[in-house]
């Protein structure tokens, strides 16, 4: 972060949901507005994915414990911890971003921060599992689908796909899905024992990981999602269950993840080639200006403010 004493302030806090709260409930109602401040938006994502680098914020996220939050419009969660919160308002982020403006910026600090979180994800309940599921599959399904068209050259479809996905949807894909394996494989690395309800779902998109397994660009991470996959496969089959129930399910989940060694899922850095690019000076350094200009109490002439008018009408 650019300002260590503004850092080092906020890290410091034996509250931190007196920051965190509003700070989500800023970006999720940001991003879902119908014209997003940008400006304002990318300075509080980026705030928030150098905020969850830091590893013992992100453990004190997790033991902070909320009620459910009205301006989340969910009644999934009555209770949910502050690192739980953040993921879940990462994915709505996520998702509003998919939907409408499909921001770069946005794309990459979004998954910065679950990268941030994955070694801390304990405890998942069901309803969060099934939304990074949801998510996981609809990009996994698509980067499948552009890589097949792309593999065979001669079909009449290809020129077709080339003209609506571009290279850049192709990486797009790629970026996220390298990511949520990550996510998933760090998260099963650090806390199996602890996330019935993920490897549950992991069993239930068991074709996917599958197929993924023998891609070029993502085979060999998957290896680890495959090996817990094919274990708990192999002790629901020797429970002999006749058409198992979900609670029956996560019981054998339950009772064979103390057996399950962890230390046979090896530990890999993230080291893929995505990063988080933040806007450049010419970008902040306009809005910065339209703040002092908005708020100072000096007189400034805004017919000769070229700069500041340059975002007039981004600032809110």
């Amino acid at each position: 972060m650019k300002s260590p004493p503004f850092a080092n302030f906020v890290l410091a806090q034996t509250d931190p949901d007196a920051f965190m709260v509003p700070l989500l409930k800023t970006l999720l109602q940001g991003v879902e507005a119908p014209q997003p401040n940008y400006p304002r938006f990318y300075l509080w994502l980026g705030i928030l994915a150098q905020l969850t680098a830091d590893s013992a914020f992100n453990a004190e996220l997790h033991r902070q414990v909320l009620e459910n939050q009205p301006w989340m419009a969910d009644r999934s969660f009555r209770t949910i911890t502050l690192s739980q919160l953040t993921v879940l308002v990462v994915i709505r982020i996520i998702q509003a971003n998919f939907a409408t403006h499909k921001d770069a910026f946005i794309h990459q600090c979004s998954l910065a921060i679950l990268i941030n979180f994955s070694a801390h994800m304990a405890h998942l309940p069901a309803s969060l599992v099934q939304r990074l599921m949801k998510i996981f599959d609809m990009v996994a399904r698509r980067y499948l689908k552009i890589t097949a068209v792309w593999q065979d050259s001669a079909s009449p479809n290809h020129q077709q796909l080339s003209n609506a996905l571009h290279a850049a949807d192709f990486h797009l894909y790629l970026d996220m899905l390298q990511v949520f394996i990550f996510v998933f494989s760090n998260t099963l690395h650090h806390h199996l024992r602890q996330n019935a309800h993920l490897i549950y779902s992991l069993l239930q998109s068991k074709e996917v990981f599958s197929t993924l397994q023998s891609d070029p660009q993502v085979g060999d991470a998957v290896n680890n999602i495959n090996f817990v996959i094919a274990y708990f496969q192999a002790c629901i089959g020797e429970a002999k269950l006749t058409s198992p129930s979900t609670e029956e399910v996560l019981q054998v989940i339950e009772d064979k993840s103390p057996l399950f060694r962890t230390a046979e899922l090896p530990l890999t850095p993230w080291r893929a080639g995505f990063r988080v690019a933040a806007p450049n000076l010419e970008f902040y350094t306009p809005y910065i200006w339209q703040l002092i200009v908005k708020h100072s109490p000096l007189s400034y002439s805004l017919e000769e403010a070229v700069l500041v008018n340059a975002f007039d009408n981004e600032i809110g």
